[in-house]
């Protein structure tokens, strides 16, 4: 009988290329498993970053809402430091330039109109909301427009405040749980007066996407919750935005797989109001 020589037979190399080939195959499998799992967690960390910095943002602006402003209560001042307050949007006024002299005078010198000063522009107006597919608007009522024109020291037309308050739209938006998958945004409002009532009124910044949910609670300084006070410029609209002394935010993000997460921040407010 012959002996089988050293070596592979055909059907035993073809049979061990096909179980290499399997070998690599899953592992390239895996790899891109791996990968696919690393974009998803990078992807989840940056909304997360995204939702506690524009959260941060909020905060930040929300505590600066006394400073430029009188309380609320007074007629002959239409300048409040809480605009607007919803469940789904909150709308501040704040003297946020104050810190710079040469932006703090201008174009607030020539926005004064009937009054002796004004301290906060139209662009230091910001109102917070998420928009989705947009169901619902934010509107609040604010000396922001007038017919009248003044000239600030760089040339720049404006209108100066005439003591009369205009219904104020700061755009699409959409009501915790309404709307799907949207994005936070900034919502500011121009002084150059040539843009007056047209879409290039608005100022609109993304803070965060991904935002499922925008939530705003108050409270009273008894602890008592606000109801959503609206914005319009009433007594009783007012009265109940000047209640405020407490403010929390949530604001849900989606994550990969379908999972969501909630990020809370709360703040004292009010004290100087």
């Amino acid at each position: 009988m012959r002996r089988r020589q050293g070596g592979f037979t055909p059907v035993e190399t073809l049979v061990g290329v096909a179980v290499a080939l399997s070998a690599i195959a899953a592992s390239l499998v895996l790899v891109r498993g791996l990968q696919q799992l690393a974009v998803r967690a990078a992807r989840d960390a940056d909304r997360a970053a995204a939702a506690q910095w524009a959260l941060d943002r909020i905060v930040r602006e929300i505590a600066r809402a006394d400073l430029g402003t009188c309380p609320g209560r007074e007629a002959h001042c239409p300048d409040e430091p809480l605009e607007l307050l919803d469940v789904g949007w909150l709308g501040v006024r704040a003297d946020l330039d104050r810190d710079d002299p040469d932006l703090a005078a201008e174009p607030e010198q020539a926005l004064a109109g009937i009054f002796a000063r004004t301290d906060t522009g139209n662009d230091e107006v910001v109102v917070f909301l998420r928009r989705g597919r947009g169901f619902s608007r934010a509107t609040f009522e604010a000396d922001l427009e007038s017919t009248g024109r003044a000239t600030t020291a760089t040339g720049d037309e404006v209108a100066p405040r005439d003591g009369r308050v205009e219904r104020i739209d700061a755009g699409p938006a959409d009501l915790p749980g309404e709307g799907g998958r949207g994005t936070l945004y900034r919502v500011t409002f121009v002084n150059d007066a040539r843009h007056l009532g047209t879409a290039r009124f608005r100022v609109v910044e993304p803070l965060a996407d991904d935002a499922i949910d925008f939530a705003v609670r108050a409270w009273d300084a008894r602890g008592v919750p606000v109801a959503a006070c609206g914005g319009r410029d009433d007594a009783a609209g007012r009265g109940c935005r000047a209640s405020v002394r407490r403010i929390a935010l949530e604001l849900t993000v989606g994550r990969a797989g379908g999972r969501q997460q909630t990020f809370r921040r709360e703040i004292a407010v009010g004290e100087a109001w």
